[in-house]
């Protein structure tokens, strides 16, 4: 009887081991065969889009995990949402935006305080415009640091703030015309070796003179007469200038405004806009200059230095304004102006090339050194106006570190103005101030 219990017991205990063997067995199965099936799942999941794109398989629905990028199985899933796309597109211009951003040289509205190493011929420099009487705002750079931003005499009674004093930039402004024009061939619409009879028939000898001969005045064109009073719009005078230019073979160069107002019918004729519209939307705009605008279309919070003329402040009237189009009809403070500058050289409103070509000169049989708004010089530039007393006059290194802006009010004989910019602009390049 004991043996048999025995027995049954072993065989229990057998059957218990067996058993439990089993389990372990089914356990490591199950578990391998999980564990195969991952990777199984990561290798299909990896591979496979691969081979659809490599062998054109059909693809493969995926689940919607709610991120930006996720689809779904409806048709019409790969179709961005209109919430979407105008997310998206946001995005991308905000990032645009960041990338094109434009940063000037210099911070004016930081730059209040002169660095102790230009203090001296900071004030140097202002003792020779007191001593001279002078009306108007300077603005000193040397390597790009500033040296002196100030209203004197009856500027600085008007308006006691040189970042908010704009003046009218006469002559200074057939610079941004000639930069507006060969915009125009980095855009492939014209090329400044076409005949501007291309453009106006009209003008005499037309078909013999370039539009590069327009930049640098040795057309041979002039006016006949002087500007109408009568103007009313810029095709008044557009009218004008059509009825009213004539040819002259040249043996030296000569000034002539028309070349400049033609530039700027060209410029209207073939962007199809206004060229104040062209102006505000390819420079002042990117540069970030609010402190400019057309002469008689300022906003409130835009200040204007009235010009001085016998002692008294002048308005200009209206017509003289209109008949300044492409050629002196925009205010500027002198800092947006220097901003405009450097903006240039820096290659933010023309590539390197298109620089070149806007400052090279033309052949003529003579000698001279204008070009494109600005006189230029072996290691300098000039740039001078005159329009009802103001009298802009702007000196600055080929680099543009180094400049000298005098926006004067009042019209001084003798060039007094041009004179004491140039004498300024000698001195702060000598003086060994930050070198």
């Amino acid at each position: 009887m004991n043996g048999r219990l025995i027995t049954m017991n072993d065989t229990r205990s057998n059957n218990d081991r067996s058993n439990k063997k089993q389990k372990k067995r089914n356990g490591f199965s199950l578990f391998m065969g999980l564990l195969f099936g991952i990777i199984f799942a990561i290798n299909f999941f990896y591979w496979y889009p691969l081979a659809a794109e490599k062998f054109s398989l059909p693809k493969l629905p995926q689940v919607n995990t709610g991120t930006k990028d996720s689809t779904t199985v409806t048709a019409d899933i790969e179709k961005p949402t209109s919430e979407s796309h105008t997310t998206e597109s946001s995005t991308q211009e905000t990032i645009v935006e960041e990338k094109d951003a434009f940063y000037p040289r210099m911070n004016f509205q930081a730059s209040d305080q002169i660095s102790t190493i230009y203090q001296p011929l900071s004030n140097k420099i202002d003792t020779m415009i007191q001593q001279n009487n002078m009306t108007g705002t300077y603005l000193v750079v040397k390597n790009n640091q500033l040296v002196l931003y100030k209203s004197y005499g009856n500027a600085h009674e008007q308006i006691n703030d040189p970042y908010k004093s704009s003046y009218s930039i006469a002559s200074l402004q057939k610079s941004m015309t000639a930069v507006l024009l060969v915009q125009l061939v980095e855009e492939k619409k014209i090329s400044l070796d076409d005949h501007i009879d291309k453009f106006f028939p009209e003008i005499p000898n037309g078909q013999n003179i370039t539009l590069n001969q327009l930049l640098s005045m040795t057309s041979g064109l002039s006016l006949t007469d002087k500007k109408p009073s009568s103007t009313k719009s810029y095709q008044d005078l557009y009218n004008f200038v059509l009825t009213h230019t004539a040819y002259k073979d040249v043996t030296k160069w000569t000034y002539s405004e028309v070349n400049y107002l033609l530039a700027t019918m060209i410029i209207e004729k073939v962007t199809g806009q206004g060229y104040d519209e062209v102006l505000e939307e390819k420079i002042i705009k990117p540069l970030n200059l609010e402190n400019s605008f057309v002469f008689n279309k300022r906003k409130e919070d835009q200040s204007l230095v009235k010009p001085i003329e016998n002692n008294q402040e002048r308005d200009i009237p209206e017509y003289a304004v209109l008949n300044e189009v492409g050629i002196g009809n925009w205010a500027f403070t002198a800092s947006d102006f220097l901003i405009f500058i450097q903006a240039l050289l820096d290659g933010k409103l023309l590539n390197q090339e298109s620089l070149n070509l806007l400052w090279s000169y033309p052949p003529a049989l003579y000698n001279y050194s204008y070009k494109s708004g600005f006189y230029h010089y072996p290691t300098s530039n000039r740039g001078h106006g005159l329009f009802r007393s103001y009298e802009p006059t702007v000196h600055f290194s080929n680099s543009g570190d180094t400049a000298v802006l005098f926006f004067a009010n009042t019209y001084q004989p003798n060039d007094l103005n041009a004179a004491l910019t140039k004498q300024i602009f000698e001195t702060v390049v000598a003086d060994p101030a930050g070198l």
